[in-house]
């Protein structure tokens, strides 16, 4: 999410203190530039491996209170993914988690915040008439293991919404916390993609112990 940020030259003074939001043309030319750098086609990437739908779902801008949009291109594109994958388990990767009802009783840096996707009619529709088992992968919130939020839950549409624990020793322990804390943790959370649903393994980086596992069965 880095796009977001007004951009800040390495090594000065504001380097790593000072997080200002970029206007939307400077967001459209960081996103260009990490494709670029990458030799990434496009952010938003769909697909099928043994019968499992898999997407990649990039976001266009982040409005003042911190929700993810998409532009109406890219929100056509979604839908049609949507529908193109309809027969088959759906795996979502994107940086911002799903809309859900228990979000808004997350701290997160000041009240009011939605830190998520809402998605447009469409979209919401099709995921709520999707028949088959819908995970959403994310990140961006820093959840630690410890937190309630680690645990799989579906929200209204019926998505399974998994927060990936961040990996860097930099987390929400539990919902106290309005801003991430430094911690000596490092965090992995894997999936296993079986014939016949998917596995979901959170390990400690450092001892390599298992934090938590979580099986979706199709």
């Amino acid at each position: 999410h880095e796009f977001f940020f007004r951009p800040i030259a390495d090594g000065s003074a504001e380097y790593g203190r000072v997080f200002q939001r970029a206007d939307d043309q400077t967001q459209r030319e960081q996103q260009e530039r990490f494709e670029s750098f990458y030799q990434m086609e496009s952010r938003f990437q769909a697909g099928r491996y043994n019968g499992t739908g898999l997407c990649l779902l990039g976001l266009d801008r982040i409005d003042s209170l911190d929700s993810a949009t998409l532009d109406e291109l890219n929100e056509a594109w979604f839908a049609n993914a949507l529908d193109d994958l309809r027969d088959v388990p759906l795996i979502v990767f994107s940086h911002m988690p799903l809309c859900a009802e228990r979000l808004h009783s997350l701290r997160y840096y000041a009240e009011g915040r939605r830190p998520y996707y809402q998605p447009g009619p469409v979209v919401a529709e099709l995921l709520k008439a999707r028949r088959h088992p819908t995970l959403w992968i994310s990140g961006h919130l820093h959840i630690a293991p410890t937190h309630p939020l680690h645990l799989p839950y579906q929200t209204e549409a019926g998505v399974w919404q998994l927060h990936c624990p961040d990996g860097w020793g930099y987390g929400r322990a539990d919902n106290e916390l309005w801003h991430p804390q430094h911690h000596d943790h490092f965090f992995a959370r894997t999936l296993i993609l079986r014939n016949d649903g998917v596995d979901i393994l959170t390990t400690d980086v450092a001892t390599l112990d298992r934090v938590s596992e979580h099986h979706f069965d199709y």
